[in-house]
């Protein structure tokens, strides 16, 4: 049922917001509901599964909620489930304190954080915050850019313009600083 709902859904939503649902599903739904008929599912069931994410991925587990609804709402406009039949999730998923993290403003506090990403041990993950950094992109931007848009012998890059899911306009930049580039070649 949950692979049903994925394929729906997957029309309407965005490359990486179905990578993460799929992740969640795959990961840690299936595993712990996959023996649990879908018609019968139950909060009591459901709870401890979301708890335990919670306990290591709050982030993950608000989101394992709404799929849990999603997939059981799916359900029921199929015929799967009573209609009516919703689960009571609200508040199961313990709210988990959000920070706000600010934008480094002050020429002081660059430093710091270029520390703390040559801390990271992973190359891949260094270079792609350094990228992240020397362009202004996200994270994710960064990771998703195709490398067949990146030519790192005449560092440039000729991303397609599209429209993100905001109405905004987004393109590759022509050019960038040899520093930019150097993070590009190590993340290949």
């Amino acid at each position: 049922m949950a692979q049903r709902w994925l394929n729906f859904k997957r029309k309407e939503w965005a490359d990486q917001t179905y990578r993460k649902a799929e992740f969640v599903v795959r990961e840690y739904l299936t595993p712990a509901l996959r023996n649990k008929p879908i018609s019968t599912l139950a909060t009591p069931e459901v709870k401890p599964v979301l708890e335990a994410i919670a306990s290591h991925a709050p982030n993950l587990a608000t989101k394992a909620r709404q799929y849990v609804g999603g997939i059981v709402t799916y359900a029921v406009q199929n015929g799967l489930r009573e209609d009516g039949a919703a689960l009571t999730l609200r508040g199961v998923v313990p709210r988990h304190k959000k920070g706000h993290i600010p934008a480094i403003a002050r020429p002081a506090d660059i430093a710091p954080l270029v520390l703390a990403i040559d801390a990271y041990k992973s190359p891949i993950t260094r270079a792609t915050l350094k990228l992240t950094m020397l362009t202004g992109l996200r994270p994710g931007v960064v990771a998703a850019v195709p490398w067949d848009e990146v030519n790192l012998k005449t560092s440039t890059s000729y991303g397609r313009t599209r429209t993100t899911r905001y109405g905004y306009r987004c393109s590759g930049s022509p050019t960038g600083t040899r520093q930019t580039w150097r993070c590009a070649k190590g993340l290949r």
